[in-house]
């Protein structure tokens, strides 16, 4: 098939305010073309992804690296994103407890938020609740079907004491989609494991609505997903 008129979308300087639904345009600013989704913030039409594609009822590892160990700061909220190709039913959420904490039983809450368009969470999609922060693999399980774009999981220490109560099971190295956001990238960011995004306020009870200012970035507890559609 051949077109004989070229295909032409409309083209702003940045994204529309309020577009539609399936709506698609070239932002000039950008240089990229893009598209809002259902339920999502406006994305580009090819965005990076870890998963071309995946099979449903498999573990997938959100972050890639050689095991490490991270510090479970109480009322730290840690994040790190995912993207997504296509609609998907997010069934499950894993992480592991790697040291138990050691002044009083502690919990651990998880849930997940959208992305601003920007690689930076924003709004409360659900709150899974909490899981006793016993030692081990913890499974949560999640029945949210997900449209195209970047979601971000959190997981928040609640409970125990003092400062650092345990340790969740983390990875070496950094998440292509956790930047620094200093003039100057920290000794950290070239040889240090900076892998999730984290803040230290408002995550004391339920997640809230939003997340809130990012307070910087840091080593943080490895999650996988599993789909079932």
């Amino acid at each position: 098939m051949k077109f004989l008129n070229k295909l032409r979308l409309p083209t702003f300087a940045g994204d529309p305010a309020s577009p539609a639904d399936g709506e698609v345009w070239y932002n000039s600013s950008l240089n990229t073309v893009r598209i809002k989704p259902a339920n999502s913030f406006p994305m580009p039409w090819a965005a990076g992804t870890r998963f071309a594609d995946y099979a449903t009822g498999r573990w997938y590892p959100v972050q890639v690296g050689a095991p490490n160990t991270a510090n479970a700061t109480v009322g730290r909220a840690f994040t790190n994103p995912f993207v997504l190709p296509r609609v998907a039913t997010l069934s499950g959420i894993s992480y592991e407890v790697s040291t138990a904490w050691n002044t009083a039983t502690g919990s651990v809450r998880v849930g997940i938020y959208n992305d601003d368009g920007g690689r930076m969470p924003t709004n409360l999609i659900a709150d899974y609740g909490v899981i006793t922060a016993t030692t081990g693999i913890k499974v949560v399980t999640a029945t949210t079907t997900l449209q195209p774009g970047m979601y971000w999981i959190v997981a928040v220490n609640q409970g125990g004491s003092g400062t650092t109560t345990g340790q969740f099971r983390s990875v070496t190295g950094v998440h292509d989609f956790v930047g620094d956001p200093s003039a100057t990238p920290s000794t950290s960011f070239f040889n240090g494991s900076l892998n999730c995004y984290y803040s230290d306020t408002g995550f004391t009870g339920a997640l809230p609505a939003a997340f809130g200012t990012v307070a910087g970035i840091t080593l943080g507890p490895r999650f996988g997903i599993r789909f079932s559609a």
